[in-house]
């Protein structure tokens, strides 16, 4: 009982016996879903911004699909005005003198319904018109006045060829009465056989060849490379549109070819968001179901800590009872002892009656001062004792407790080794407490209290 009770003393203001301090499952539950909410929100932030990076990847893709294509349209259109104007038979029967039947069979339906070229015209040297024909029929047109700014920028770059070599062919988009055309230029060459040797022989005419960027053409190319909707648009359009300029010869952008493209990302929002809120749904429902587990747990855990309180408190009780009711008696005993011991009411007669007295009272005080032990025990227990804290003499309260065990030691034979260094400090501490820790000691067999 002793050794129980120093050890409730050395835990006395460590640990809270009342169990005040309780922590709510769902409390704990509480944080937990927030974080796992926003472990949810972050993941769908991140899987928009996942889809949104594909679908301007998408975007970008499609635009350089489209920037090829149409650049591949316009070198188709270069290679035949380069075809029809660097040849012999065109330049003798379109610059010397106008064949009507070769125009009409080389220059006529076929030019416009199968190669698709709107218009072709032919320049001289000072840019005057000999020759035009719009979609398969001749007219007589001013064409540069026609095309305006830029064309006469295009038919300068094609003069520019260095005269008798094969020439090059310049394109660029014009705007012609509000429609844009891609306008190819080169400078009509023909060519001969001089002594065995092919010689070309530039003439200062100019062809030009020009194909219409109408529905057709924006139709061929989007059922053919899968560009929704394509169109041409004042506006650059919307966020998930993708368009390019449409810049003519001499710089300026006067609008945008403009399509809707296929978005992966949007095709794959819907499927993951569902994924998502079914993951999250499950998630939620496991910690619902592991929240209500541990609650029950720790409910159950609830109820024994309660009940092992009610049990301690009625044995705390149980103890201050008993104390009470033997210390009672005890008392009285002690009393008694102590009257036949002095002989207050006269002699007993024999002197083994006042030893047997003296016994009695010695068992008294030991009663008494277990009872004193069963108190102290069940206030602890109860968090009922508190520490009388005062400033003592270390040393004279090893002293005095040596010498209060001393005899009891020697009678047991037990060594006590008491070896003190002088000058310690005084110390703040429950003076009691501490001499019944001492005295405890004397139940070792070998005590050495050395400093």
């Amino acid at each position: 009982m002793c050794a129980q009770w120093d050890n409730n003393v050395a835990k006395l203001g460590v640990i809270d016996f009342s169990f005040k301090n309780k922590t709510s499952v769902w409390g704990v539950a509480g944080p937990f879903l927030i974080l796992l909410a926003l472990g949810f929100f972050g993941i769908s932030v991140f899987a928009v911004l996942l889809t949104q990076i594909q679908n301007k990847n998408a975007i970008k893709s499609s635009k350089n699909l489209f920037v090829a294509v149409l650049d591949e349209r316009f070198y188709r259109i270069s290679e035949l005005v380069l075809e029809y104007g660097y040849w012999d038979e065109a330049v003798k029967n379109l610059t010397v003198k106008a064949n009507p039947n070769w125009i009409e069979n080389n220059f006529g339906s076929y030019l416009y319904e199968t190669l698709g070229v709107a218009e072709a015209h032919v320049l001289n040297e000072k840019n005057k018109t000999v020759f035009s024909s719009v979609e398969g029929g001749s007219v007589a047109l001013d064409t540069v006045s026609l095309f305006g700014g830029g064309m006469d920028a295009l038919i300068s770059l094609a003069r520019e060829t260095p005269d008798d070599v094969e020439p090059i062919p310049h394109f660029g988009v014009l705007q012609k009465d509000g429609s844009f055309y891609v306008v190819a230029a080169v400078r009509m060459t023909t060519y001969f056989t001089l002594s065995g040797v092919e010689v070309d022989r530039s003439t200062d005419f100019i062809m030009l060849f020009a194909q219409k960027l109408d529905e057709n053409f924006l139709e061929d190319i989007s059922e053919r490379f899968t560009l929704p909707n394509l169109r041409l648009s004042p506006e650059t359009g919307g966020l998930w549109q993708a368009s390019v300029p449409i810049r003519t010869f001499d710089g300026a952008v006067h609008g945008y070819f403009l399509w809707e493209p296929v978005l992966p990302g949007m095709e794959m929002l819907p499927k993951l968001a569902t994924a998502l809120g079914v993951v999250f749904l499950v998630m939620l429902a496991t910690s619902v179901w592991f929240f209500r587990k541990v609650t029950g747990v720790a409910q159950s855990l609830e109820a024994a800590r309660s009940e092992a309180d009610r049990a301690n408190a009625a044995k705390s009780e149980l103890l201050r009872n008993v104390a009470h009711e033997v210390r009672t008696p005890a008392n009285a005993i002690l009393g008694f002892s102590k009257i036949m011991e002095e002989g207050m009411f006269g002699p007993l007669g024999h002197p083994k009656y006042a030893e047997y007295a003296r016994d009695i009272g010695r068992a008294g005080n030991h009663v008494i001062a277990v009872t004193d032990d069963l108190l102290d025990l069940a206030r602890i227990e109860a968090g009922e004792m508190e520490p009388s804290l005062s400033v003592l003499d270390v040393e004279e309260t090893l002293a005095s407790a040596v010498a209060l065990v001393k005899p009891l030691a020697e009678a047991k034979q037990v060594v006590l080794v008491y070896d003190m260094t002088d000058g310690l400090p005084t110390v703040r501490t429950d003076t009691r407490m501490l001499t019944q820790v001492l005295l405890n000691l004397s139940q070792c067999k070998r005590i050495v209290l050395r400093h």
